[in-house]
């Protein structure tokens, strides 16, 4: 135990697989981080940010139709407006493709919803606030 100048895997916050206990590899702080604050970091990244929602989520209440022009922003940067194509589907790989255009962003369908009308947007070590307008079009 740590209480005994031996760290072991009860020490919390240990990394899973370190081959010695006795060491610990610290994440690099990314912003400053008060003392006591909770932190988080990503899957393979030797990075700690302080705890904040990065993934902003989009729902939208029925599928996109003939005319409707989608406009959307992260963190305050908006895309040039997504006009419908084709079909739902198409409009919303349009409008995913968009938004990861914007930089530091990454955006996804999510697989849990089988409409396909829910959108999940990333900001790696920041908080995700999207905004999103649907004009035109009979919805």
């Amino acid at each position: 135990m740590a209480a005994y100048d031996y760290m072991n895997v009860a020490v919390a916050g240990m990394g899973v697989g370190i081959a010695d206990a006795r060491t610990v590899d610290c994440p690099t702080a990314q912003e400053e981080i008060e003392f006591g604050r909770p932190t988080f970091g990503y899957i393979g990244e030797n990075t700690a940010y302080n705890f904040k929602k990065d993934v902003g989520i989009g729902l939208y209440s029925a599928d996109f139709v003939t005319s409707n022009s989608i406009a959307f922003s992260v963190n305050g940067v908006a895309i040039t407006p997504v006009v419908f194509a084709t079909d739902h589907a198409t409009t919303m790989t349009a409008l995913i493709n968009a938004v990861t255009a914007l930089d530091g962003v990454e955006a996804s369908l999510d697989a849990a919803d089988t409409n396909g009308r829910t959108i999940l947007v990333r900001v790696k070590g920041e908080t995700a606030l999207i905004t999103s307008v649907v004009t035109l079009g009979s919805t």
